[in-house]
């Protein structure tokens, strides 16, 4: 046996380019027992119901946030997660991207309408 046969095969492997969303969503649909989670048939099927906010041209890193937030709207959070399938992150970019379309009027609206809310 020579040192030529101890030589490791490199071949390159090709990451695959997701955001942190797509990751988790990923990452739950292989937890659901899809066996390919990056097959583009798969995002089809699976993301076909869900708005994009970030479009793949601008897409920005993102920061960590700390605000604070009721226990009932952590669990109403948590429970739209479970039955929408999105990320509890990606939830919280659509409702401001949701936000941001409204003129001032109709935010102005909203922001009465649950000053109260806890």
């Amino acid at each position: 046996m020579s040192l030529l046969d101890l030589k490791k095969d490199c071949t390159p492997s090709r990451a695959v380019q997701c955001t942190v969303d797509e990751f988790i969503d990923n990452a739950q649909n292989y937890a659901r027992g899809f066996d390919n989670v990056y097959s583009s048939n798969l995002k089809e099927a699976e993301y076909t119901n869900q708005v994009s906010v970030d479009s793949p041209t601008t897409k920005q890193p993102f920061r960590k946030a700390t605000f604070t937030l009721s226990e009932s709207c952590i669990d109403t959070l948590t429970e739209q997660s479970k039955q929408t399938g999105c990320a509890k992150s990606h939830l919280m970019r659509m409702l401001i991207h949701q936000l941001e379309t409204m003129n001032p009027a109709e935010q102005q609206l909203l922001i009465n309408r649950y000053k109260n809310c806890d």
